[in-house]
C-alpha cells in the first residue's frame, strides 16, 4: 500500500513528537501521561495553526516549511509513529 498525507489528514501536524530516550524515568512518566507513547516517542496533542479545516497545510505551496515539518517524510519512522499513535 502506498502512503499519502491525504490518507491521514495531516496527523503529523496535529501532534508534537518528542523523543524520550534520553529522559530520566520521572520525566518520561510525566511526559507520557500527557500523550500517546509509541516506543521511545510520545505524541502530544498540539495542532499546527497553519492547518485548514481538512487537515491540509496552508503554507505548503509556495513557502518554505519550518524545519519540524521537513523532518516528516511520508512513510518514514516519524510518519509511521504518528499514524500508529492516531490508530491508523
Amino acid at each position: 500500500m502506498t502512503l499519502s498525507c491525504e490518507q491521514c489528514g495531516g496527523e503529523c501536524c496535529k501532534v508534537l513528537n518528542i523523543d524520550m530516550s534520553g529522559m530520566e524515568p520521572d520525566q518520561r512518566r510525566l511526559v507520557s501521561m500527557r500523550g500517546v507513547v509509541v516506543g521511545d516517542r510520545v505524541y502530544l496533542p498540539c495542532p499546527c495553526s497553519c492547518l485548514d479545516d481538512n487537515g491540509r497545510c496552508m503554507i505548503y505551496n509556495g513557502c518554505i516549511r519550518p524545519e519540524i515539518c521537513r523532518q516528516y517524510v511520508v512513510g518514514g519512522p516519524e510518519c509511521l509513529g504518528v499514524r500508529e499513535a492516531a490508530g491508523l
